[in-house]
């Protein structure tokens, strides 16, 4: 899958006897033709082993571009429909859209993108790596969603809490989190555990909630804060 976010991105796909050379040539046609020198570090799609950035002009979900790629010591010409990386999202600035979040016995959890990186200026080091690491790093193949305890609402069930909001969810009742929806279906399982245990990067010790006390604690959290529907799990 050839992806753009403001940029191309490529995989290896060079033979051999071209991929140690100190430096490439990919000729783009994307709207006006330009020879780049690529690096070594560069790749074209077709494999796993690294993929980078390659500045271009803007284009969008869709379009078409026409790739020069070498292979096997001949030249190859193709159209390529760009796609998006469904991990990108991480770094979009995003208008007009719902936020997606989970309100539990007063935690406010929501997964973190640029505009709540931005707007919550989070102190802690780990939630900063995992922003920065996600798509370098291959994060998103284990966690499509990075999900952050952003608020504690005031309440007698989180009196205890306050000094967890701003870290990221490790694990809920055992289980690692993989995405917000994930963590919405842990914290309501078909049978309740006795008490509810939240593991976060970084914290001292685990957020625990008592899980006959959530009802009550939610209708008054609800009512005090004038909030009509606990979770929103889509855009």
């Amino acid at each position: 899958m050839l992806a753009l976010h403001g940029r191309l991105l490529f995989a290896n796909a060079w033979p051999d006897s071209v991929r140690n050379l100190p430096s490439r040539q990919l000729l783009l046609d994307a709207g006006c033709e330009s020879m780049c020198r690529v690096q070594q570090q560069l790749f074209l799609l077709g494999f796993s082993e690294g993929v980078r950035a390659l500045p271009s002009e803007r284009k969008f979900d869709g379009d078409k571009v026409k790739v020069r790629f070498l292979r096997e010591g001949a030249w190859n010409d193709v159209e390529i429909s760009l796609k998006t990386v469904p991990a990108s999202r991480m770094y979009a600035i995003e208008y007009e859209k719902n936020p997606r979040y989970i309100v539990f016995g007063g935690l406010v959890f929501q997964p973190l993108d640029t505009n709540l990186f931005a707007s919550a200026k989070f102190d802690d080091v780990t939630v900063r790596r995992l922003y920065t690491d996600y798509m370098p790093k291959g994060l998103f193949q284990k966690h499509r969603d990075v999900v952050i305890l952003t608020r504690v609402e005031s309440d007698p069930i989180t009196s205890q809490l306050g000094d967890f909001s701003g870290f990221a969810v490790d694990k809920i009742n055992g289980v690692e989190v993989n995405d917000l929806k994930h963590a919405y279906d842990l914290l309501h399982p078909e049978k309740a555990p006795e008490f509810h245990v939240i593991e976060l990067f970084g914290a001292d010790r685990p957020v625990v909630i008592p899980a006959a006390k959530i009802t009550e604690a939610e209708a008054r959290i609800a009512k005090a804060y004038g909030i009509t529907k606990m979770e929103n799990l889509t855009d």
